[in-house]
């Protein structure tokens, strides 16, 4: 069985990702600028480039500005198409584990209507009794917030 990946370490390489798709936006709207507005630059030799970066010659071409802001533009586009792509968001397992979920007739009677009815029974001279203690919110559907009623026990373990 394979080791997962930790979230910390997908963190890192999605940032790095995004930094060399950032150089490769910039260089390749420089390379294609030089040819719109020619500035001298050797944007094919490294070396020479970063030495007259160093040197303070280093010359940007005005229609590299507008050429990275388009290829900016088709990769955001094409990211969204690709993570629209995926069929929704999370991970298979928080995807299944979504499909398990109690929800509709499981949920009533921890919803308002139900726990009202059960508090007017067990008290039924009280006046404006709430439903009972707030547990949470449904995840998915409508959101409605779920009760835990005057006669039920429950425990709660918290972490740090």
């Amino acid at each position: 069985m394979s080791k997962q990946t930790s979230t910390d370490t997908l963190m890192k390489l999605g940032l790095a990702g995004i930094v060399v798709g950032l150089v490769a936006i910039a260089w390749v709207s420089a390379f294609l600028g030089e040819f719109l507005t020619p500035t001298g630059m050797p944007w094919t030799n490294f070396t020479e480039l970063a030495a007259r970066f160093k040197e303070g010659t280093f010359a940007w071409p005005g229609a590299a500005t507008w050429i990275a802001i388009v290829l900016a533009l088709m990769a955001l586009f094409g990211v969204a198409l690709l993570s629209a792509g995926r069929g929704g968001t999370g991970s298979a397992a928080q995807r299944e584990l979504g499909g398990r979920l109690a929800t509709g007739a499981k949920l009533a009677p921890l919803m308002e209507k139900e726990r009202k009815k059960d508090a007017a029974q067990l008290h039924p001279k009280a006046v404006d009794l709430p439903p009972g203690q707030v547990l949470g919110q449904t995840a998915a559907g409508k959101a409605a917030v779920l009760y835990q009623g005057w006669r039920d026990l429950g425990v709660c373990i918290m972490g740090p």
